[in-house]
């Protein structure tokens, strides 16, 4: 996929209680930034996962590929806001120190809404 920005989901349906986005492919980039918005009064987490698995892209739900979630200490994740049963909240998740090959963005949780993320991968440590 490359540096630059894009719509990375556009009004997703939380009420089914799970929303994962696509793998994104970080060949190249170094750092990451995922901006969330939601609509509606959901309450749940919103987490990053990486893979170094070559079959994350091709194949997200094959039992081989290993998808772990990135937490702050071990990956230099910061800010961080999930759905608390606001209406039309916003969040930021930014990967600063290093990237898995793959990542994508998981929502669990509970109450309706609709999930807009915009990603940008840079490709230029500053």
């Amino acid at each position: 996929m490359g540096a630059g920005q894009r719509e990375y989901l556009s009004a997703a349906d939380m009420s089914g209680g799970t929303v994962t986005g696509i793998p994104v492919g970080t060949r190249g980039c170094v750092k990451a930034s995922f901006q969330s918005t939601w609509t509606g009064t959901p309450t749940g987490v919103i987490k990053l996962q990486g893979s170094n698995h070559r079959l994350a892209v091709d194949n997200p739900s094959d039992v081989r590929v290993a998808w772990t979630d990135l937490t702050v200490a071990a990956s230099g994740i910061h800010g961080a806001a999930n759905p608390a049963g606001a209406a039309s909240a916003t969040g930021q998740i930014q990967i600063v120190t290093f990237l898995p090959r793959f990542i994508r963005l998981v929502y669990t949780g509970a109450g309706a809404g609709a999930l807009t993320v915009q990603l940008d991968l840079d490709d230029v440590a500053d």
